[in-house]
């Protein structure tokens, strides 16, 4: 089913990546030839997942800048998403830049 929706997107879309958010299962990464499956964190306690498609985004596009990989950015994504669910609310629930770091560091 991602590959076909990516597909569907790529097509219809000038986009050089396709990224489909997976909530807990992770992200799904397709660049018009290849996919990969960025895993999830597990174990974590959800409080509240009301901004975390929104978290994942702006960290993707932020990491995306920094580094210019698209799967690297996806894991980042995947641990700020992660990081704003076990806290409740919308804005304060946004993790700072070394938090995610930390908790990616933590999670090798």
């Amino acid at each position: 089913a991602c590959l076909r929706a990516s597909i569907r997107l790529a097509q219809s879309t000038r986009a050089k990546y396709i990224v489909l958010k997976l909530g807990r299962r992770g992200a799904y990464v397709y660049d018009g030839k290849r996919y990969n499956i960025i895993p999830g964190y597990n174990n974590i306690d959800v409080v509240d997942t009301t901004a975390a498609g929104d978290i994942f985004t702006a960290a993707l596009a932020y990491e995306y800048m920094q580094t210019k990989d698209i799967n690297a950015a996806a894991h980042f994504a995947n641990a700020a998403g992660a990081i704003s669910v076990m806290t409740a609310g919308a804005s304060t629930s946004i993790p700072k830049l070394e938090q995610v770091r930390k908790f990616m560091e933590e999670r090798k």
